[in-house]
C-alpha cells in the first residue's frame, strides 16, 4: 500500500525541501519533482490544483502545471517497493 502526498512547503527554509526536488513544493512527494519552482514568497498565499483522471495526475501550483505524470510509471513502483521495505522494518520492531 502507498499513500500519495502533494507537497506544499517553503522550499528555501524547510529541511525536507533541501533533501531534493521530489520533496519540494508541488511535488508528488518522493516520486515526481515539480518541473519548476512556482511558489510565491513566504507570507503570500499559494494556490494548488490537483487533477486525477484514471492513472493520469497533474499538480498545478499558482497556475503553473508543475507535475504531469502517470500512476503506472516506474517511479510509483519504486516508491511502493521503498514503502514496503520501510513497513517491514517498522512492523518488525513490535
Amino acid at each position: 500500500m502507498i499513500g500519495f502526498e502533494y507537497q506544499l512547503l517553503d522550499n528555501a527554509t524547510n529541511a525536507d525541501a533541501r533533501v531534493g526536488p521530489s520533496h519540494q513544493a508541488g511535488a508528488l512527494y518522493d516520486m515526481f519533482p515539480p518541473s519548476r519552482d512556482a511558489t510565491r514568497p513566504v507570507g503570500e498565499w499559494n494556490h494548488s490544483r490537483l487533477v486525477a483522471r484514471g492513472e493520469h495526475i497533474e499538480h498545478w501550483l499558482n497556475g503553473v502545471k508543475v507535475v504531469d505524470a502517470r500512476l503506472d510509471a516506474p517511479e510509483v513502483e519504486r516508491a511502493r517497493v521503498r514503502a514496503g521495505a520501510w513497513a517491514r522494518r517498522f512492523t518488525s520492531c513490535w
